[in-house]
């Protein structure tokens, strides 16, 4: 082919194309073609120890009358719910607050993004200590008169404590996100608002909050993301316990495959996840993603 004689629309998309095929690649070789293995794992009987047996939709059929898939399901939908219902709106107001805050405004943002940086290992095991029965969560409590709490031996607390230390470890994280989307809101919006009479939490509702729409849908899909494929701290503090309490989905993923080797459910159970996946942040985009800017 002549380049040149091709035209100038047909010369930029060639080079958009060349520039963009590395990563078309990658993408290819190390996320498309997987999933695509994944899906025809998913329609076999595979243990490891033997050859995969082709039988069709059976594993789909299975995982709906699993008692402990659903369990897990319905635990992640909780800790999901929990974790960004947390995180996310915490993160808002403290960027909101230091946003305000100028001459500390670097230190406060570097030590909420701080735990961000730290090994996901690390936060668990660090977690696991302070959250013991004799540790330094339940000092503080019982220093306000509470009584400790069993966080890693109740069912009841257990849910609640992987939320805390999932929340902890992206705080900082979400606030940065917002920060930077404050950072690109014009004052002059604000204070025409404040102007014309309207007080400090309707310019928020009605100037900044909308202005920050694109912001807040993307960091409700990657929070979203990231707590459903979270299984770290419940794999390292809790083990999936007490009685499945904390056996979020992805865990339960990593048990069936390689504890007990049966790798086409587990195949299963990812291609369903990735389904949730994609028909919840499509539904986010369609119910968030109209916000335009002012």
């Amino acid at each position: 082919m002549d380049l040149l004689r091709l035209r100038y629309p047909q010369r930029i998309a060639l080079a958009g194309l060349l520039f963009t095929l590395p990563a078309i690649i990658f993408f290819a070789i190390f996320f498309f073609y997987p999933m695509v293995q994944a899906f025809f794992m998913s329609l076999t009987d595979w243990s490891l120890l033997r050859p995969p047996r082709f039988v069709g939709l059976a594993n789909y059929a299975g995982l709906f009358s699993d008692a402990v898939f659903r369990r897990s399901v319905a635990v992640t939908a909780l800790y999901v719910a929990g974790v960004c219902g947390g995180a996310i709106p915490g993160a808002l107001i403290f960027a909101v607050l230091l946003r305000s805050a100028h001459r500390l405004h670097a230190f406060f943002e570097a030590a909420y993004f701080l735990p961000t940086v730290v090994s996901l290992v690390v936060v668990s095991i660090l977690w696991k200590f302070l959250l013991q029965r004799l540790g330094l969560v339940n000092l503080i409590l019982g220093g306000l008169g509470v009584e400790p709490l069993a966080w890693l031996a109740s069912s009841s607390w257990s849910q609640l404590a992987m939320i805390i230390v999932t929340v902890w470890r992206f705080f900082g994280y979400f606030v940065v996100l917002f920060l930077s989307g404050l950072a690109g809101i014009p004052r002059e919006y604000e204070e025409a608002a404040a102007i014309d009479g309207a007080a400090p939490l309707q310019v928020f509702v009605k100037v900044t909050l909308p202005l920050l729409g694109p912001v807040l849908l993307l960091t409700l899909v990657v929070g979203v993301i990231n707590a459903v494929q979270m299984f770290v701290p419940q794999y390292v503090v809790t083990r999936g316990g007490p009685a499945d309490s904390t056996r979020v989905l992805v865990l339960l993923i990593y048990e069936t495959a390689f504890r007990y080797l049966r790798m086409g459910e587990a195949a299963a159970m990812s291609i369903v996840l990735l389904q949730l996946l994609v028909l919840f942040t499509i539904a986010q985009f369609r119910l968030f993603g109209r916000v335009e800017p002012l």
